[in-house]
């Protein structure tokens, strides 16, 4: 399937904290050209490898290359910047939760357990229906749905036609269990909370690096 746009990325680490952006740009645009999009997301290295801050300086360095490798790599194949973003976000979930083995959330399926709506399912059911569970049955939901339509794959779907059919099947389940509702918007708001303190401890790291070095005084 061809790619809709071209993606690059960078990536930096101020006191423990890896950021990374993404950037998306027309496929003939030059890599000065302005970007049609972007998305960036912060990874506090010392809360995912606790001992990260007594590793040599080597070590730290080769670790946080390793991992934005991983990040980087896990785009390799979207086809635009929102499969980026979620197979960003899944790889950063799959860490998270301590599982270092897990893939890109994969284009060729609509859910894997590492989906928020997935989680919300286990949560709401006090791990009655795993997530695991909830994404095969979810997957079948979808293909039940494609089928009744004409249309033989998600697979085979163009990227933004993949996203509406998630999107429909996770409307469907929201507004039709209230239990998971709930439990989606507690793990969204968890969610968007601690986005939101490793932006701010990366910009706490960046003004203090900022004031080591004297230019934040005359």
């Amino acid at each position: 399937m061809a790619k809709s746009v071209k993606l690059s990325t960078a990536w930096a680490v101020v006191a423990g904290v890896l950021s990374l952006s993404v950037e998306a740009r027309a496929l003939d645009a030059t890599k000065d050209a302005a970007p049609l999009g972007k998305f960036s997301r912060s990874l506090d290295l010392n809360s995912l490898v606790p001992s990260f801050s007594t590793l040599p300086e080597v070590a730290q360095e080769a670790l946080s290359f390793g991992l934005f490798t991983a990040l980087r790599n896990s785009t390799g194949s979207c086809d635009d910047l929102e499969e980026a973003q979620a197979a960003v976000d899944s790889r950063l979930e799959a860490w998270a939760s301590g599982d270092w083995g897990a893939a890109r959330e994969s284009s060729a399926v609509p859910f894997t357990p590492n989906h928020l709506l997935c989680k919300a399912v286990e949560a709401a059911s006090k791990g009655q229906q795993t997530a695991a569970q909830a994404a095969e049955k979810l997957n079948t939901m979808v293909a039940d749905g494609l089928a009744a339509s004409g249309i033989p794959s998600f697979s085979g779907m163009e990227a933004p036609e993949r996203n509406k059919a998630r999107k429909a099947c996770i409307d469907q389940v929201l507004k039709g269990k209230p239990a998971i509702a709930a439990a989606y918007a507690k793990l969204e708001a968890e969610r968007a909370a601690e986005a939101a303190a490793r932006k701010a401890k990366a910009a706490e790291a960046a003004a203090s690096s900022e004031d080591d070095d004297g230019s934040s005084v005359l």
